[in-house]
């Protein structure tokens, strides 16, 4: 999260707020901080713009603050550049027995939408041809607390469900990556993620700048919940972003094609797994 804040009006011993700012930043201006007025985060940047001489006489002293939550600021954004196996990661979107496998609680909803697209076959396909090329493959579930209590929003939507029927609930086989996704030698492991997009509250942004992904690639389920969710924020963050169509399923055709042929449009570049495929061994 990049912190910037607008000094004006300056009292006339700036150097006392130089010191009070710059004492916040370990590095300086430029520095990382974890603490600014009560807000902590392991990203956040504070740059401080002073005037070299401030006025004489005392005055009040104004400090505007804008957050952004961009990886990328504009002139580095990457949408739409060529996808680079070795910047690319696979962001799988609770691929976990709740959805996936038989027995679990949401399986019959899926299940047909699953089928029509043969999208869990097709998911472990282009992992494993993903790997091969270099490519960062990123498992990415949901889990919560049994009684709840890490639910962002349990009284309303999709989360109130997850609540009210022990959806995902951590430690149980519901929760657990399902058999034919299980991680290999490698993969990552996104934890922290308790809400629909899959950024807030996990460490999937900091896996993905530690490893210089530029572009991201989404599979999973929901196809228009947490794979939009995330596709949204990712695209906002300035990444490339590309939705696998048939690696995601929806609980009926009708919503999966109003997403991928509608949605996914506005915020990521849909394709196939067989165009990704084709893309990432192309640019070898």
């Amino acid at each position: 999260m990049a912190f910037r804040c607008q000094v004006q009006n300056l009292i006339s011993q700036d150097t006392f707020l130089r010191k009070s700012l710059s004492s916040r930043s370990p590095a300086g201006s430029n520095g990382r901080v974890s603490s600014f007025n009560g807000v902590q985060s392991r990203d956040l940047k504070l740059a401080i713009t002073l005037p070299k001489q401030s006025a004489r006489s005392k005055q009040d002293v104004k400090i505007s603050c804008a957050f952004t939550d961009r990886t990328f600021a504009a002139e580095e954004a990457h949408g739409g550049e060529p996808i680079d196996p070795e910047t690319t990661a696979l962001v799988m979107i609770e691929y976990q027995n709740e959805f996936a496998t038989e027995g679990g609680k949401l399986h019959d909803a899926v299940k047909g939408v699953m089928e029509s697209n043969n999208m869990l076959e097709r998911s472990v396909a282009v992992c494993d041809v993903a790997r091969a090329q270099g490519c960062k493959i990123l498992h990415t579930p949901i889990s919560f607390n049994a009684d709840m209590s890490d639910n962002p929003n349990k009284g309303l939507g999709i989360l109130a469900g997850c609540a009210a029927d022990q959806l995902f609930v951590r430690g149980t086989w519901n929760a657990e990556i399902c058999e034919p996704m299980t991680p290999k030698e490698g993969d990552l492991q996104v934890v922290g993620k308790t809400g629909l997009d899959a950024f807030p509250g996990s460490n999937l942004e900091e896996l993905l700048v530690e490893n210089g992904i530029k572009t991201v690639a989404l599979g999973g389920f929901l196809t228009n919940c947490c794979v939009e969710s995330t596709m949204r924020t990712a695209y906002e963050k300035g990444f490339n972003v590309v939705t696998l169509k048939d690696c995601t399923a929806a609980t009926s055709e009708g919503e999966q094609e109003g997403a991928t042929n509608a949605s996914y449009n506005f915020f990521s570049t849909p394709m196939t797994s067989d165009e990704f495929i084709e893309a990432i061994k192309g640019s070898a």
